[in-house]
């Protein structure tokens, strides 16, 4: 159980990542602690829905923030890093941008509000839709190296 104490009501908000949702290089740990973050939520619900505490994560993606720069060199080390970083992260989701901090803190405002009075356990992505909704063909294949390489001039193919 967690904590002893005598608290009635309230909202716990967990923040993550949906780093563990897919595999990336040199963030193995970083991933598993967002993903052991991700487990604790619905335990704790459950544990504390005798005391009305809801418990919930906020998973965002990229969100912009000067700490994406130092993201985009662990990540693509370069010269270039956080301009090619960007430009992956809109190619690959779907709102084609990175988030904003005040969109995650609306996230959190809903859930620490009574307009999620009836909402716990639950992983709120922000993400730009990027691990719920898959993106068209054509828009990967224009942001695609190897594959804009290997068409012929004219050819619409993805």
């Amino acid at each position: 159980m967690l904590g002893v104490g005598c608290w009635h009501g309230g909202s716990i908000i967990l923040n993550s990542s949906n780093t563990d949702a897919k595999g990336n290089d040199g963030i193995g740990v970083y991933a598993a602690i967002m993903a052991a973050l991700r487990s604790l939520a619905p335990t704790w619900a459950s544990e504390l829905r005798d005391r009305e505490i809801r418990v919930n994560v906020i998973s965002p993606d990229a969100i912009e923030t000067p700490g994406i720069n130092t993201l985009a060199g662990m990540l693509n080390p370069g010269p270039n890093a956080a301009e090619e970083f960007e430009n992956y992260q809109r190619s690959i989701v779907p709102l084609a941008r990175y988030a904003t901090a005040e969109e995650v803190a609306n996230a959190a405002l809903f859930l620490a509000s009574d307009l999620s009075s009836f909402t716990t356990g639950a992983d709120i992505p922000v993400d730009g839709g990027i691990n719920q909704i898959a993106r068209r063909v054509e828009d990967l294949s224009a942001n695609d190296p190897v594959r804009r390489s290997q068409a012929e001039p004219g050819d619409r193919r993805p």
